[in-house]
């Protein structure tokens, strides 16, 4: 089948999926499982408050859940981990366990996001990740904790390789790649057949599968199999579409972007501020950075994040003062009924709003057709509206981070710096 050909029949292809999809949405609607306590929070993907402490909590034998064993001895199963006589009931469960400072070479020290400790001595070490990325000789060092004793586990949404950059030396085929899409959701699917239906701890896991399927994209199975049956029909097609898409939605989010810098530049030219790049929209945190013109060493600036359609907030664009330093500071807020804490890096954001004062997020399929077009009048006025709410923080905020510079006596040397992308 030539190309002509597949792009005719990409249309009737992307219906019909476009039919099924709608259909399992209504099912979710009619439901209620639209509806989920860690969205409405902010707390979907936040790996340490969230994921890393709901599994730490069940996967621990001495946890109020009075399952005894049964979540660690089900997990080790779908796992493949070798525990037969053992008694798993002594195991212990750490989340965040702290292995020592990190030392100048990176070769030891760090936190492995859940430590299982065996009662033989043998250790499990997951590092869990949703969206962070791999930070250096992260999984190498990790390896040093118990050495010889201890299992590497790397858990992801889909189940991806960890980087060179993280493993190092080591060899890949012993680091245990698990999913949160297959193995996880299976995994707790299991154990709820063990649990009361009725329960609290067996409703509180169903939304947290619901909350798992939303991050992995996972249809119910009658759905899912009308999806491959469409995929496999048009096989072709699919191919095209998925080749295709990333780069596609890439270029008109990456253009919009693009679009803000300049505007900025544009505006700030005559101003004590510079408009930073930062990462391009195929990043997870795809930002655009203005700093003081005046210091090089500021341990604040101003931030525009995230134009992937991902990130923080749910993928919500706002503006925001991002601090290095991370020191857990207290900003009195310009606009309280719209300024608000996000993190330790992030102590004052402002959700940036459409004209019709919506939350811009670069996630919608109607706003993205929009904004293919950037002689569009949707395209302009966005650009025009978000530059504006941009440009009013900043006057708001700039006094309050000269401030805080002086005080710290731009003293950047000593202090420990963090890495700007892993935001």
């Amino acid at each position: 089948m030539n190309e002509t050909t597949i792009k005719q029949n990409v249309d009737p292809f992307l219906q019909e999926v476009r039919t099924i999809t709608k259909r399992h949405k209504e099912k979710l609607r009619e439901k209620g499982e639209d509806f989920n306590l860690f969205s409405v929070m902010g707390m979907e993907s936040n790996e340490t408050h969230t994921h890393s402490a709901i599994l730490a909590a069940l996967l621990d034998p001495a946890y109020n859940h009075y399952a005894k064993s049964l979540f660690l001895e089900k997990f080790l199963e779908k796992i493949g981990y070798e525990f037969k006589g053992r008694d798993l009931n002594n195991t212990r469960v750490i989340k965040e366990y702290h292995i020592g400072s990190i030392d100048a070479d990176y070769e030891r020290g760090g936190f492995i996001d859940i430590l299982i400790i065996f009662d033989s001595g043998h250790t499990l070490a997951i590092e869990n990740k949703i969206y962070a990325k791999d930070q250096r000789k992260q999984l190498y060092r990790y390896s040093k904790h118990n050495e010889s004793k201890t299992q590497l586990c790397y858990l992801t949404l889909y189940g991806t390789d960890p980087s060179e950059y993280s493993y190092q030396s080591l060899e890949l085929k012993n680091i245990r790649k698990i999913s949160y899409k297959e193995d996880i959701i299976e995994w707790l699917s299991v154990c709820q057949q063990h649990l009361q239906p009725d329960s609290i701890l067996s409703i509180s896991i169903k939304k947290y599968i619901l909350l798992l399927k939303k991050l992995t994209n996972t249809m119910d199975k009658t759905h899912e199999m009308e999806f491959t049956k469409s995929i496999l029909n048009n096989y072709e097609a699919a191919q095209y579409v998925h080749s295709n898409f990333d780069k596609l939605i890439y270029n008109v989010r990456e253009s919009f972007r693009q679009a803000v810098i300049g505007n900025l530049r544009n505006k700030l030219i005559d101003s004590n501020y510079r408009v930073v790049s930062g990462n391009a929209a195929d990043f997870h945190f795809s930002q655009i950075w203005i700093e003081l013109d005046n210091s090089k060493d500021l341990t604040m600036r101003f931030g525009i994040e995230s134009f992937s359609g991902k990130g923080n907030e749910n993928g919500r664009i706002f503006i925001g003062i991002f601090d290095r330093l991370t020191q857990e500071i207290n900003i009195d807020f310009a606009d309280e009924s719209i300024d608000k804490y996000l993190s330790k890096y992030w102590p004052v954001i402002r959700l940036i709003k459409t004209p019709k004062n919506n939350p811009l997020h670069l996630n919608s399929g109607d706003l993205l057709l929009k904004l293919n077009d950037e002689n569009s009048q949707t395209f302009k006025d966005l650009l025009e509206e978000t530059v504006s709410q941009v440009i009013k923080f900043v006057n708001e905020y700039t006094e309050v981070i000269r401030e805080i510079d002086i005080n710290r006596g731009n003293r950047v040397g000593d202090y420990t710096i963090n890495d700007i992308n892993e935001s």
